[in-house]
């Protein structure tokens, strides 16, 4: 089995590219991709970048260079109240919160020709909620946003706070769900919260606690990759 796993920033990989005995380092595009035997699976790793294009762009080399069965995007968000700072998060869907074609009759954050939400793997999924239950590792599940801004006013996601079980926001996500789904990939999107959104300390927080819980992030997906079975 193959398994991808996307993180954004060097905080989010670097722990995982130190777990491995040994890799194969491959550049395509620009993007450099760790691939590494673990527990009889196959890994490909990778950087992204920040951003919705950034991370696509590595999503759809990944998948088209590797073949994986599932891809796991890591890394660090924004939560919303009442989640905390190191709360994990598994997204069950998520949507970009600002793309906006409502005028042409469509719903906020529905690109015409794709749906709205981009669900979550449910078998992968279960079996990654498995694996945190059997480490005692506790998480929250929920709907994630995706934009290309840094939240910190609950003004920005309205259209989706009274419809939507909404537990936060980042800057990658969907696009990684929106690439699997239209490759018919499976994914899951595993993230720790860094800061709360609309809390009076939520900049001092992430520059305070960014690398902190991205480490974080790292070790539960290589503990979930240790663990992980087809």
């Amino acid at each position: 089995m193959v398994i991808g796993i996307i993180g954004a920033m060097d905080s989010e990989v670097k722990l995982i590219i130190e777990k491995f005995e040994k890799y194969e380092r491959i550049i395509i595009g620009g993007y450099v991709f760790y691939k590494a035997e673990v527990n009889g699976n196959t890994c490909v790793l990778s950087k992204g970048g920040i951003g919705k294009t950034n991370i696509a762009i590595c999503t759809a080399l990944l998948i088209s260079n590797f073949n994986p069965t599932m891809v796991i995007n890591t890394g660090i968000a924004g939560g919303l109240s009442p989640l905390k700072k190191d709360d994990l998060v598994l997204a069950n869907q998520l949507a970009y919160h600002d793309v906006d074609v409502v005028a042409l009759g469509y719903e906020k954050g529905q690109i015409p020709g794709s749906p709205r939400f981009f669900a979550t793997n449910q078998p992968s999924l279960i079996q990654v909620k498995k694996i945190l239950h059997e480490n005692s590792i506790d998480y929250k599940t929920g709907t994630v946003l995706t934009g290309d801004q840094f939240v910190t006013d609950k003004e920005v996601i309205k259209e989706f706070l009274t419809c939507d079980e909404i537990i936060a926001c980042e800057m990658e996500g969907a696009s990684v769900a929106h690439v699997c789904h239209q490759f018919c990939v499976s994914f899951v999107s595993l993230r720790f919260i860094s800061d709360v959104i609309d809390s009076d300390s939520q900049v001092d927080d992430y520059q305070t606690f960014e690398l902190e819980t991205a480490k974080k992030s790292s070790e539960i997906c290589y503990k979930i990759l240790s663990n992980f079975h087809q």
